[in-house]
C-alpha cells in the first residue's frame, strides 16, 4: 500500500466517522499535511477557508499543514493532493500540556505584580474590552515610566489568534524579563533608560479562554456571526487593504475577516494604541513555522523599503535561525493583516515571528527553548526603534521675552488608509508632549508621510501654553530625518508701555 493510499484511508475514516456535535473538547481533531506542487495551490488551500497552520518548501512542491476539523471535512475530502496524518489527535497533546501554559487570571496577575513592585519602571493599562467584556491589557516600561519624554517606542504582541498559546507566553517572559533584569544587565538597563516598551501578551482574551475551555483549536475571536457561527480572524481585520486576498467573507471560515474593517473590540484596541503613540517597531508573536515575516502581506510587490525589511529579518534571523522573507513570498497572501497596516499606514516597522515547529502547543520545554532563542532578538527589534525612528525637536518660547515656555506639543494627523477594491478608512493620529521647563524638546516620531502615500501632508504641529495664543504649523519629516522646529508664543495680554 502507497504512503498516499493509506493516508486517504485514515483520512476518510477520520472525517466520515460518526463523532460528537462540532466544537465539543472530545472530538478527535487531526493535522493533515497535503503536499501540493505550486505556491497558487497553497492560496487556493487558504480561500477555500481550510485552517492552514504552516507551509513549507520541499522538492518539487510545498508541504502544507491543515487542522482536520470536523465542520471541514467535505473540503478536506474533495482535496486532489496526496497526504498523511501528521498527528491522530491535536486536541489530546494539547489537554496534555494544558496546565503547564499560563491561563488569562495569570497573565492579568502577573502584569498586575509587575507594575505593583516596579512602579517606576511599568504601569498597567486597560486598551480595550473584548465582545465578551474581558478586558485587554498593556504593560508599558521604560525609566521612568511616568515621564512623557518623546524617547523611541516599541511594541510586542501575542495572541490575535486564540490557540496559538507559546505566542503569549513570549511576551509575558520578556515583560517578566525586562523587570528582573533591569539595573543588573546593561542591556536591559540602557533599552528601558532610552526607550519605551509596551506589551500586550493577550490580544484576544475571548477566543484565548474559550480555547483553553472548549476547543483547544479555536482561533478566531468570538463574535457572534447571527448565523450559527462564530468568530472573526483578528488578523484579518486591520483596515489596510482589508477585503482582499488570503481572507474571506465567509462568516464560517477561519479566515473571516469580520463585516467592517477594525469592527471588531480586540483590533481597534491596538490600533487605538498605535494612533496614539509613534511605535516605531513592532512585533507581533504566532505559531507556527519557524518564519520571521515582514509585509506585504497583500501582495507580493515589494514595500518601498523592502531593503530594511530583509535587513532586519536577516539580523533576526542570524539570531533566532528562523527563514526570514516577505509574508506574501514565503507563506500565502493575507489581507487585513496587522504587519501591513501598521506600516502601510503609519510607517513602523512590524514583523510577524510564526515559533516553532510543528505544533500549536508543543511541551512547555520547547516554549522555554523558543523564548530563550528569541530574547535577543526582542531586544534588538526593541533598540531598532531609534534608528527607524525620525527626530523632532526645537524650542518653545516667548515671542516677547524669549524665555523658553513649558508648553504642550500636540502632533496630529490624517490617514485615508486604501482598502481592496477602492475607498478608504478615516482614521487620525493624536500624539501629546510637554516641553521642558526651558521650553526645549525632543521627540522621536513617525514619518509624516504614510509609505505609498504620493505627496507628504505634513503632520499638525499645535503648541499651547496658558495665557498664551495656541499656534499650529505644518510639519512634514522622513524616515531617519532630524528637523528644528522653534515656535514663539505671543501672550494673550501684552501691557503697553507706561506713560501711554
Amino acid at each position: 500500500m502507497t504512503r498516499q493510499i493509506w493516508a486517504g484511508l485514515i483520512l476518510a475514516t477520520m472525517l466520515l466517522g460518526a463523532g460528537p456535535a462540532q466544537g465539543a473538547p472530545q472530538d478527535p481533531v487531526p493535522l493533515f499535511t497535503f503536499t501540493v506542487g505550486t505556491r497558487q495551490d497553497v492560496q487556493d488551500l487558504v480561500n477555500r477557508g481550510l485552517d492552514v497552520a504552516a507551509v513549507r518548501p520541499v522538492s518539487g512542491g510545498f508541504e502544507v499543514d491543515v487542522v482536520g476539523h470536523q465542520r471541514h471535512r467535505a473540503s478536506l475530502q474533495a482535496l486532489p493532493f496526496p497526504s498523511y496524518v501528521r498527528i491522530p489527535d491535536l486536541i489530546a497533546r494539547a489537554q496534555a500540556v494544558l496546565a503547564d501554559y499560563r491561563d488569562l487570571a495569570d497573565y492579568d496577575s502577573e502584569m498586575q505584580a509587575i507594575a505593583a513592585a516596579h512602579p517606576t519602571l511599568a504601569r498597567l493599562w486597560t486598551i480595550g474590552m473584548s465582545i465578551e467584556g474581558r478586558a485587554i491589557h498593556a504593560l508599558e516600561m521604560a525609566s521612568p515610566v511616568t515621564s512623557e519624554d518623546g524617547r523611541p517606542e516599541a511594541a510586542f504582541f501575542g495572541l490575535h489568534h486564540a490557540r496559538e498559546w507559546p505566542s503569549g507566553e513570549m511576551v509575558m517572559n520578556l515583560a517578566t524579563d525586562l523587570a528582573q533584569k533591569y539595573g543588573a544587565d546593561a542591556r536591559v538597563t540602557k533599552l528601558l533608560n532610552k526607550n519605551r516598551i509596551w506589551l500586550v501578551p493577550v490580544v484576544n482574551p475571548d477566543g484565548f479562554v474559550y480555547s483553553r475551555t472548549v476547543d483547544s483549536f479555536w482561533r478566531k475571536n468570538r463574535r457572534d456571526n447571527g448565523n450559527g457561527t462564530f468568530g472573526v480572524d483578528n488578523n484579518r481585520n486591520y483596515a489596510y487593504q482589508w477585503g482582499g486576498p488570503g481572507s474571506s467573507n465567509s462568516k464560517g471560515d477561519e479566515t473571516y475577516r469580520g463585516s467592517a474593517r477594525f469592527s471588531e473590540p480586540e483590533t481597534a484596541a491596538v490600533r487605538d494604541l498605535f494612533l496614539g503613540r509613534h511605535i516605531m517597531t513592532a512585533l507581533s508573536n504566532h505559531t507556527y513555522s519557524s518564519l520571521n515575516l515582514f509585509p506585504w502581506a497583500y501582495t507580493t510587490t515589494n514595500t518601498p523599503e523592502s531593503a530594511t525589511f530583509t535587513a532586519m529579518g536577516n539580523a533576526i534571523a542570524a539570531i533566532n535561525g528562523y527563514t526570514s522573507g516577505q509574508m506574501a513570498d514565503i507563506l500565502y497572501l493575507a489581507s487585513g493583516a496587522t504587519d501591513d497596516w501598521v506600516y502601510g499606514t503609519l510607517g513602523g516597522f512590524m514583523f510577524t515571528l510564526e515559533h516553532g515547529c510543528c505544533e500549536f502547543h508543543p511541551p512547555f520545554a520547547q516554549v522555554a527553548a523558543m523564548y530563550a532563542s528569541n530574547y535577543p532578538a526582542f531586544l534588538y527589534l526593541a533598540e531598532q526603534a531609534k534608528k527607524r525612528s525620525s527626530l523632532l525637536k526645537g524650542t518653545i518660547t516667548d515671542a516677547v521675552t524669549g524665555a523658553g515656555l513649558q508648553a504642550t506639543l500636540t502632533l496630529s494627523r490624517s490617514y485615508a488608509v486604501p482598502l481592496w477594491g477602492g475607498g478608504t478608512d478615516a482614521e487620525a493620529k493624536t500624539t501629546t508632549l510637554p516641553a521642558k521647563s526651558n521650553g526645549r524638546y525632543k521627540w522621536r516620531v513617525l514619518p509624516s508621510k504614510m509609505p505609498l502615500e504620493a505627496t507628504d501632508p505634513g503632520y499638525t504641529l499645535t503648541v499651547s501654553a496658558p495665557g498664551y495664543v495656541t499656534q499650529a504649523v505644518n510639519v512634514t519629516i522622513g524616515r531617519g530625518q532630524k528637523k528644528a522646529v522653534n515656535v514663539a508664543l505671543t501672550p494673550t495680554l501684552v501691557l503697553a508701555p507706561a506713560g501711554r
